[in-house]
């Protein structure tokens, strides 16, 4: 199945003990309605530094070789929002349509399962049981913590007499964090005040496969620990994390996620800016969009699925929505130079 490691802990962090101390609390989570694009440098040439007090991290070298695009939306919004009852946020990635369902509580952020075509064979959703701890809050330098989750899915693969009928997946998920510096992070965005976390996980998943002749037949274990840092800023425009760093077993970096651009807010009533106008709304037929700068305008329905992906031209375009449903949809825009996004909301009315 899909290996999804989503930057989960949008935070805006406070200043604490002689402007040293960061401490995060549920209130600093993101909420419904942030829009985030993230680069990914699959071969970077930074090191993720030491750890400790009044650190200095130069990920200024970091290069942009993909970008990925996260919506955070309303649970109740999505596909398989009935299958998580107490999440409070889903996040969907428009990369692999995948969307991650997480409840912030007081004590803690955890993942409660994710929604998708996970096995390319439809939308389907699995739950994690225990569920994934990625954060306990209040959180602060020096702290640390252990968590254990898992997965258990069957799920039907129907080939016949002849070869397999149903597969069974588990995954048992052991992870260490550990708040192991503050300082500051220079990434291409800027520089900023940041709280770094070390995380370690270990993966150890199983695979058991049922044939009518054999009935469940063990098929194979494989076990995989991963390596992960985090920069956390307490600047209050970010809310995301500034850079996520993969490294091996020698601490040598093979890959980085890193804050792209601010990321946006779109609030629910807000269809305008300054330098973009959509129009009419409702609509029923047609939108006009003005913008002063090319870009991709991205359209998602309530289920947080991408029903549209048009160019834009700088002045005035126009976009056929006859073939959308009545309802209501999040429009997102990307400049050309993926250097800022605006998004907002828009009915269809029939």
């Amino acid at each position: 199945m899909k290996k999804i490691i989503l930057s989960l802990t949008f935070i805006t962090l406070i200043s604490g003990y002689a402007e040293s101390q960061i401490t995060l609390d549920s209130t600093n989570f993101a909420t419904i309605g942030w829009v985030v694009q993230e680069a990914r440098d699959s071969l970077p040439t930074v090191a993720p530094g030491n750890s400790g007090a009044n650190q200095t991290w130069d990920l200024s070298g970091l290069d942009t070789h993909t970008v990925d695009t996260l919506t955070f939306t309303n649970p109740n919004w999505t596909q398989g929002g009935t299958d998580f009852p107490d999440a409070n946020l889903a996040i969907y990635n428009h990369g692999d349509s995948m969307h991650t369902y997480i409840n912030n509580s007081y004590s803690g952020a955890e993942m409660l399962g994710i929604g998708g075509d996970v096995f390319g064979a439809g939308y389907t959703t699995i739950k994690f049981d225990p569920t994934q701890t990625f954060t306990q809050w209040p959180m602060n330098y020096q702290d640390s913590f252990n968590d254990s989750s898992g997965i258990d899915e069957t799920f039907y693969l129907g080939q016949g007499p002849t070869g397999p009928d149903s597969a069974r997946f588990k995954q048992l998920n052991e992870t260490f964090v550990d708040v192991d510096g503050w300082g500051s992070v220079t990434t291409p965005l800027g520089t900023f005040d940041a709280l770094r976390t070390y995380t370690i996980t270990i993966n150890t998943d199983s695979i058991w496969i049922w044939t009518s002749f054999s009935g469940w037949t063990f098929y194979q274990e494989q076990t995989g620990t991963t390596y992960q840092y985090e920069w956390f800023s307490n600047d209050p425009n970010t809310n995301f994390p500034i850079a996520t760093m993969t490294v091996d077993a020698g601490n040598n970096a093979e890959n980085v996620r890193w804050l792209l651009v601010t990321p946006t807010l779109s609030g629910i009533d807000d269809n305008t800016t300054s330098d973009l106008k959509l129009y009419p709304n409702p609509a029923q037929e047609q939108l006009t969009i003005e913008t002063q700068t090319a870009g991709i305008l991205e359209i998602i329905n309530v289920n947080g699925q991408l029903v549209k992906r048009i160019q834009l031209q700088a002045n005035l375009n126009t976009v056929e929505v006859k073939d959308l449903d009545a309802g209501v949809y999040i429009y997102v825009v990307t400049s050309q130079n993926n250097d800022e996004i605006k998004t907002g909301q828009f009915t269809i009315s029939r």
